[in-house]
C-alpha cells in the first residue's frame, strides 16, 4: 500500500478546471497519525482539502499548491440502529453501496443525488438534493451528527449548531469528515409506479410541479429547447410513487446491527464515469442535429407510454438510465460540458424562458438537456436551496457556450434567482455575492473557526473564501 503524498493532475468533472496538486489517501482514522500526514498538519503553509469521488462539476476538492485528502477508502458501514432509525457510516461510503445495503435491510434514504458513486462526505459538503426536494428537503435534513477532523482543532464529534450548519453545504472548508450518522426510513416497496405526463406549455410547469410534488416520491421534468416558436420548451413530467405492494424488511436480533462492513470494490467497467475518464480524449459529439435527434427519440419513447403507470425497479428511479447517462457525459468529449442550475421564483419562469429562447434564436448552441424540479424550505449560507423552481440546462463547453453562460449570469441576477455554485466551475464571485445574501456571514464564521484558512480549493479561492 502506497501511503505517500503524491503529485497529481486534477480536472473538474465539467472539464473547466485543470491543474496540478498533491494527493494523500486515508485508509482509516489511524492514518491521521501517519508520519507523512502529521507533517502536512504541522506545516502551517500547507493548504488541504478533502476529496471524495471527484464528481463535483466544479473544482471543490483540489487546486494548485493544495494537498487533497482522499477519503474514498473510508468505506465502512459501521452500524445500523433500527431503534434510532439511523445508519452510521464512514464518509467514503458511496450512496449506491449504502442504498444496496439499506434496501436489503428494508430501509432507504429519501434524499439521494443522481449518481451512485457520490460519497456520503460529498453529500454533506454539497448538501445535495434528491428526487423530490419539495417534499423531502436537502441532505442536511437527514444528518444527525458527524465526526470531523480539522488540523487545528483535532477530531470533533459535531452536534452543536454552529459548526454543524457551517459544514453542511460548506464546500469541505471546515475539515475532513470521517464518519456520519444519518436518518434512514422504512422502505415501502422495491418498485415504483412511474407516469409520464406531457407538458405542452412550459409556462404552466410550476403549477403542475407543485400539484404533483406534494404527493409523489420521485419527480422531474424534461424539456426540449431545440424546438422553435410556441413548441419551445415542450416536454414531459415524469413522476412516481412507491408501489402499493409491501416489502418485508430483514430484522436484526437486537434491533442494532453492528458491523463494520467494508464494501468490496467492484471492477470498474470501461465506461466508468469519473472526472479523469469523462470524455476520454473524444471530440464533442453534440451539435444541433445530434441533439435534435436525441430529443426526438426521447420524446417518442415518452409519448408511447404517457399517462399509463409503469412499474419500475427502485434503482432505476434513483439512478435512471445509468449506462446511457455515462454515454451522455462522455459524448461531450475532452473539453467537457456546462450545467447551469438555478432556483428562481416560479412567476419568473416565463421571462426566463423568453430570454433564453431569444438568445438561442440567434446563436448556434445545442441545449442537450433542460429539466426542472420544485424546491421548498429556506436557504442558508452557501447551500443551494430555498423555495422556488429549480431549473437546469446542459450544453457543450465551447466559446459559444461560455458566452451563453455570461448571458445567463446577467439573467440570473436580473430575475433574482440563485445559481448552484457546485455546478459551474467558472462562476464569478460577484454573481455569488449578488445572489447569496449570507455569503458574507458564511465567510465571517468560517474565518472565526479557521483563522489560518488551512482548508482551501480552487472553488474557495475563486469565491474569495
Amino acid at each position: 500500500m502506497n501511503n505517500a503524498v503524491v503529485d497529481r493532475k486534477f480536472v473538474s468533472f465539467d472539464g473547466g478546471v485543470r491543474c496540478s496538486g498533491r494527493l494523500v489517501e486515508l485508509h482509516d482514522r489511524a492514518d491521521l497519525a501517519r508520519t507523512d500526514i502529521q507533517a502536512l498538519h504541522e506545516d502551517l503553509e500547507c493548504k488541504l482539502i478533502p476529496r471524495g469521488s471527484s464528481l463535483s462539476f466544479c473544482a471543490a476538492s483540489f487546486d494548485e499548491r493544495v494537498t487533497s485528502i482522499s477519503t474514498i477508502n473510508l468505506d465502512k458501514i459501521i452500524e445500523l440502529s433500527e431503534t434510532d432509525s439511523t445508519v452510521t457510516v464512514e464518509s467514503g461510503v458511496t450512496v449506491g453501496n449504502l442504498l444496496e445495503f439499506l434496501v436489503s435491510q428494508g430501509y432507504y434514504l429519501p434524499v439521494i443525488p443522481g449518481y451512485p458513486s457520490i460519497t456520503i462526505g460529498g453529500c454533506i459538503a454539497a448538501d445535495v438534493h434528491g428526487k423530490n426536494q419539495f417534499k423531502d428537503g436537502n441532505f442536511r435534513g437527514l444528518v444527525r451528527s458527524f465526526v470531523l477532523h480539522n488540523v487545528d482543532h483535532g477530531v470533533i464529534d459535531v452536534r452543536e449548531e454552529d459548526l454543524f450548519e457551517l459544514t453542511l453545504g460548506g464546500l469541505g472548508l471546515t475539515g475532513t469528515i470521517l464518519s456520519a450518522t444519518i436518518s434512514v426510513f422504512k422502505l415501502p416497496s422495491q418498485t415504483v409506479e412511474v407516469v409520464a405526463e406531457p407538458v405542452d406549455d412550459i409556462c404552466n410547469l410550476p403549477d403542475i410541479l407543485i400539484k404533483r410534488s406534494a404527493s409523489c416520491d420521485f419527480i422531474v421534468s424534461w424539456h426540449d429547447f431545440q424546438q422553435v416558436g410556441s413548441r419551445f420548451g415542450q416536454g414531459f413530467l415524469e413522476w412516481g410513487k412507491f408501489s402499493s405492494s409491501s416489502f418485508d424488511s430483514v430484522s436484526s436480533v437486537d434491533n442494532r446491527t453492528v458491523f463494520p462492513i467494508k464494501e468490496s470494490r467492484k471492477a470498474p467497467s470501461p465506461l466508468t464515469l469519473t472526472a479523469d475518464t469523462r470524455g476520454f480524449n473524444l471530440p464533442n459529439l453534440f451539435c444541433l442535429a445530434t441533439t435534435g435527434l436525441m430529443n426526438s427519440l426521447y420524446e417518442h419513447s415518452q409519448r408511447v407510454s404517457h399517462g399509463q403507470p409503469v412499474e419500475s425497479p427502485l434503482s432505476r428511479c434513483l439512478f435512471p438510465n445509468k449506462s446511457l447517462r455515462d454515454l451522455y457525459f462522455h459524448a461531450f468529449g475532452r473539453h467537457g460540458l456546462i450545467e447551469h442550475q438555478i432556483v428562481m421564483a416560479p412567476e419568473n419562469l416565463p421571462r426566463y424562458v423568453e430570454k433564453v429562447k431569444w438568445w438561442l434564436r440567434s446563436n448556434d448552441l445545442p441545449i442537450t438537456i433542460a429539466s426542472a424540479k420544485m424546491f421548498s424550505g429556506e436557504q442558508k449560507f452557501l447551500r443551494f436551496g430555498g423555495a422556488g423552481l429549480c431549473f437546469a440546462i446542459d450544453f457543450p463547453r465551447c466559446a459559444q457556450g461560455l458566452r451563453f453562460l455570461n448571458f445567463l449570469d446577467e439573467l440570473t441576477v436580473e430575475i433574482g434567482a440563485r445559481p448552484n455554485l457546485f455546478k459551474d466551475s467558472r462562476l464569478p464571485r460577484k454573481i455569488i455575492e449578488a445572489t447569496y445574501p449570507e455569503f458574507g456571514e458564511f465567510k465571517k464564521r468560517l474565518n472565526e473557526f479557521d483563522p489560518n484558512r488551512r482548508y482551501q480549493s480552487e472553488l474557495s479561492r475563486r469565491l474569495g473564501l
